[in-house]
């Protein structure tokens, strides 16, 4: 409360401090809320946002954002997730157009809103994705990225239909995270030749590891503690084949 009252010192000087916000947006609030934030925090770094009731931001909260976003150089907003909103909002195409710094992205909610007339410009450096995006949509958000993304984390592997996109930016990815161990996953792995990193939650019982590229430096199986079906000897034997592990 003290970060949007401009009649407390001392909020502003808390809020000059801060590098993480985490805001819940509901149609009951002034989205101007999200403006004074920004504007008062101005050294943030990272702004998560779940969105409930409302569609889209107005004019008057973009333009607001946006001088925010100069007046924040040369320190701007770099990491954004968005948790929750409509499917067919178009507040990610939004946020992006007037924080064109982002680096960082995390989508929490399945987008299908329609794609705005202009592409965007953000080079990401990461994506998790905790649904899966339409192709179109996919291709939108990575399109200035295929020589920056180095870490993709998704919930299920892209299907064969991603797999022109995929092209563009596997080659670069220096980790790979995904939830289960699948035929398409282990497809990605292979089109992914220079990770330092894969990580997979969820390890299949039955499907073998196959081979996996020799520059990987951190292997990871997240719920291998709790199935007691998984071999070990697999998972060994790839260990083995590792140089730089």
């Amino acid at each position: 409360l003290s970060v949007t009252s401009p009649s407390c010192p001392r909020g502003l000087i808390l809020a000059s401090l801060v590098r993480q916000v985490d805001l819940i947006l509901t149609y009951t609030q002034d989205p101007q809320i999200l403006v004074q934030l920004v504007s008062r925090c101005h050294r943030l770094y990272d702004v998560t946002l779940r969105v409930l009731g409302v569609h889209a931001l107005d004019d008057d909260t973009l333009e607001g954002l946006r001088q925010a976003h100069t007046a924040s150089m040369p320190t701007p907003i770099r990491s954004l997730s968005l948790m929750m909103c409509g499917v067919q909002s178009p507040l990610l195409y939004q946020l992006l157009s007037v924080w064109p710094t982002i680096r960082f992205l995390r989508l929490g909610a399945e987008l299908a809103a329609p794609l705005p007339a202009q592409p965007t410009q953000v080079q990401l450096y990461e994506l998790i994705l905790h649904r899966t995006l339409p192709p179109r949509v996919m291709e939108w958000l990575l399109r200035s990225s295929a020589n920056s993304l180095r870490i993709f984390d998704c919930h299920a592997a892209p299907s064969t239909e991603y797999d022109p996109l995929v092209a563009q930016f596997s080659e670069n990815l220096l980790s790979l995270r995904l939830f289960r161990h699948t035929q398409r996953s282990m497809a990605l792995i292979r089109r992914c030749p220079n990770l330092r990193e894969l990580v997979i939650t969820q390890l299949s019982s039955f499907l073998p590891l196959g081979e996996l590229p020799m520059t990987l430096e951190h292997l990871s199986f997240r719920s291998l503690s709790t199935v007691t079906t998984i071999p070990l000897t697999p998972i060994i034997s790839a260990v083995d084949k590792l140089p730089r592990l």
